[in-house]
C-alpha cells in the first residue's frame, strides 16, 4: 500500500471507530455513499478503511441489508457528545475546537459534537439513547419544560453548559453572563456616560438575555434608563449582515443619542459607524461583549471576555470527576474586562 493512502487508510480508521462509539447498538450505519459524502474520502480509501475494521471485528455486512457495527465491537472509551446550538458566533466556534483538542488529549475519553437548530433540539433529545453516550453537554440557548422533561428520561448524566439556567441538583458550568452586562455598565458609568444604549447584535437566547439583563439592572441601580437596540435577530441566519442593515435603518432614521453602549457582538455596528462617518462615531465608547477581545479595537473601549482555557480545563476535568462517580456539581467562571487603548473617548459626559 502507497505511504500516502496508508496513512490517510489509518487516519480515517481511527476517526471512523471514534465516530462508531456513538452510534445507537442495533442500528444500520450511514450508507457507502453517504459515508463517502461526510468524510470526504475517495472510494479506495473508503473500502480498504471497512475492509480493515471488519477484519478487525468492528463491522459486520448483512446481504441487502447494510453495514453494522458488531457486538461489543465499541472501545472501552467513556462518550463524551456535545451538543451545541448551530449559530455563527465565533466565542462558539472557539470553545469548540478547544474542547475537543482537550478531549483528544485525554485517551480514556471519546468525543463527539452534533450542532442542532434550535426548532429540531426535541427530536434530536428523543433520538438519544444510553448506548449512544456517557455523557452529554448541552449548549441549550432556548429551554422549556419539554426539553427537561426529555432529558430526565434519557438516563444520561447531563452537563448544562452556559445554559443561563439553574436547576436544583443539576451539573453546570456557568460563565456569569449576567456580569457580562454589569462590567460593562460599570466601566462606561465610571467613565461618565450616563446616556448609555445595550445593542443586541445576536439572536436573543438566554445567555444573551443574561447579558442585557445585568446591563440594564445595573444601570437602573444607577438611575440611568438605558436604550434598547435589538436588531431582532434569529436562529443561525447572517446575523451580522443582518444586524448591519438594522444598524445602519435605525441611526439614519433615529440618529444617535447616546455617548457609550455595551454590544453583544460590536463588529457589526463597528462597520456601520464607520460608513455612517459621524464625528459621534469616532468619539462612542463601545464595550465589546462578544467574549473575545474584538478584532476592531482601535475602535472599542473595553472587551468582556471569557477565561477560555480555565472554562474548557474545568469542564473536561469535571467530565473526567464524573466518570470516577464524583459530582460535577455547580461550576462557575467570571468574565474579565480588558480595557483597550481609547485616547478621547472618555471625555463624553
Amino acid at each position: 500500500m502507497p505511504k500516502d493512502i496508508g496513512m490517510e487508510v489509518s487516519s480515517l480508521s481511527e476517526k471512523l471507530m471514534q465516530d462508531f462509539l456513538f452510534f445507537p447498538e442495533g442500528k444500520r450505519l450511514p450508507s457507502y455513499r453517504t459515508l463517502l459524502t461526510q468524510y470526504g474520502c475517495s472510494r479506495q480509501t473508503l473500502n480498504l478503511v471497512l475492509q480493515r475494521l471488519k477484519r478487525r471485528g468492528y463491522l459486520r455486512t448483512e446481504p441487502r441489508a447494510g453495514m453494522f457495527l458488531c457486538e461489543g465491537g465499541k472501545s472501552q472509551k467513556k462518550r463524551v457528545l456535545f451538543l451545541r446550538v448551530d449559530w455563527p458566533c465565533p466565542h462558539a466556534e472557539l470553545f469548540s475546537g478547544m474542547i475537543r483538542s482537550e478531549f483528544k488529549k485525554r485517551k480514556s475519553c471519546a468525543f463527539s459534537e452534533i450542532r442542532y437548530c434550535t426548532e429540531n433540539l426535541n427530536s434530536v433529545l428523543r433520538g438519544l439513547d444510553r448506548s449512544m453516550a456517557d455523557v452529554i453537554i448541552l449548549w441549550l440557548e432556548k429551554g422549556d419544560m419539554e426539553k427537561i422533561s426529555i432529558l430526565s428520561q434519557l438516563g444520561i448524566p447531563v452537563i448544562f453548559f452556559d445554559s443561563g439556567i439553574a436547576l436544583f441538583h443539576a451539573d453546570l458550568l456557568d460563565l456569569q453572563q449576567e456580569l457580562f452586562g454589569m462590567l460593562a455598565a460599570d466601566y462606561l458609568l465610571r467613565h461618565g456616560h450616563r446616556r448609555a444604549a445595550a445593542v443586541i447584535t445576536e439572536p436573543l437566547g438566554l445567555t444573551c438575555r443574561k447579558k442585557i439583563s445585568g446591563f440594564l439592572n445595573y444601570m437602573r441601580v444607577n438611575g440611568v434608563d438605558a436604550e434598547v437596540i435589538d436588531c431582532h435577530l434569529k436562529n443561525g441566519e447572517s446575523s451580522e449582515a443582518r444586524a448591519e442593515e438594522f444598524l445602519m435603518e435605525y441611526f439614519r432614521m433615529r440618529g444617535m443619542a447616546f455617548t457609550g453602549c455595551f454590544v453583544t457582538n460590536s463588529e457589526p455596528l463597528v462597520r456601520v459607524l464607520h460608513d455612517l462617518g459621524t464625528s459621534a462615531a469616532e468619539r462612542l465608547c463601545i464595550v465589546n461583549g462578544s467574549g473575545l477581545p474584538a478584532s476592531s479595537s482601535c475602535s472599542i473601549a473595553a472587551s468582556i471576555v471569557f477565561d477560555v482555557e480555565k472554562t474548557v480545563d474545568m469542564l473536561v476535568d469535571g467530565v473526567e470527576a464524573l466518570f470516577r462517580g464524583e459530582p460535577f456539581g455547580c461550576r462557575y467562571v467570571s468574565p474579565k474586562i480588558m480595557e483597550h487603548q481609547t485616547e478621547g473617548k472618555e471625555s463624553l459626559k
